[in-house]
């Protein structure tokens, strides 16, 4: 092969990759929703909706507390946690509108659960079957 139809080659390949990582980042990309164990699409019938949140420096809660209230409050293994804006209007007079712990856990009956703890408190503020 020639210089000239490599440099075309490459540069071709080098446009194609740059309009695939423009997409995803256009997208959301892969780092927008953290959670691997569950997806938006999974909590959507429930009402709930989780989106990222950026904990302040003065938290109150650490995850490895959200995870031991949310332990017992479902009594199963924590698969992941993280700090996300949580709403759900079927949740309380007030409806929830707040960030918190967003804890998803292995669940019995269930493929997964997803268990809110309130990032002042720690008190369990809901919890969410996820269906196979």
């Amino acid at each position: 092969m020639n210089k000239r139809k490599y440099l075309g080659l490459l540069l071709a390949l080098c446009a194609v990759a740059g309009s695939a990582a423009f997409a995803v980042s256009a997208i959301g990309g892969s780092n927008s929703w953290p959670f691997t164990s569950v997806t938006p699409a999974d909590l959507a019938p429930a009402g709930l909706t989780l989106t990222s949140a950026t904990p302040p420096a003065n938290l109150r809660i650490t995850a490895a507390e959200a995870a031991a209230a949310a332990g017992k409050f479902q009594g199963n293994r924590v698969l992941e946690e993280h700090f996300m804006r949580c709403v759900d209007p079927n949740i309380g007079p007030k409806k929830l509108n707040e960030d918190c712990w967003a804890v998803s856990m292995h669940g019995i009956s269930y493929r997964y659960d997803v268990v809110l703890v309130d990032a002042r408190s720690g008190k369990v503020i809901g919890g969410f079957p996820g269906y196979y």
